[in-house]
């Protein structure tokens, strides 16, 4: 897809027995606690009983990878195995009108492709966020649910 294959920034993640990555050029976009530990709504942790970290690697079963560069153009690639978004990533974070729609958050892009993983493995959701939410290998250049218009 075009971007780095290592990160500055980066961690693995193991759910339901998933092996996912994550990596950005930005701390907070893959380590903020609001989006990875107990006790925000816009925990991963109230989507999943359990999250597992794990190291980091370039045999997972799938990637998140996020470029915060605001000179680039608002992206979003998919595929079977990657999810690479590139823009003003910070800028989206700060005017974000709901956090929970925020990229890592509970109902966002992550945990939307997370779902589509794993529906590749044979998992499927009845979570009540998941009603509809299947992203497809196409991608798409749309913004986010809940970000300011004009990205």
């Amino acid at each position: 897809m075009g971007q780095p294959t290592s990160w500055p920034e980066s961690r693995g993640l193991r759910i339901l027995d998933i092996n996912y990555s994550l990596g950005s050029n930005n701390r907070d976009l893959v380590f903020n606690p609001e989006f990875f530990k107990p006790g925000e709504i816009q925990s991963q942790i109230t989507n999943w009983c359990e999250i597992e970290y794990i190291s980091y690697g370039l045999d997972l079963d799938a990637y998140g990878h996020f470029l915060d560069k605001p000179s680039l153009p608002f992206e979003i690639q998919v595929s079977e195995r990657e999810l690479f978004v590139q823009g003003a990533l910070s800028r989206l974070y700060r005017e974000g009108l709901d956090r929970r729609w925020s990229f890592s958050g509970n109902t966002g892009l992550f945990f939307r492709y997370a779902l589509t993983v794993q529906e590749q493995h044979g998992i499927y959701s009845f979570h009540a966020s998941a009603s509809g939410s299947s992203i497809h290998a196409r991608g798409s250049t749309a913004p986010p649910i809940g970000f300011p218009s004009g990205f």
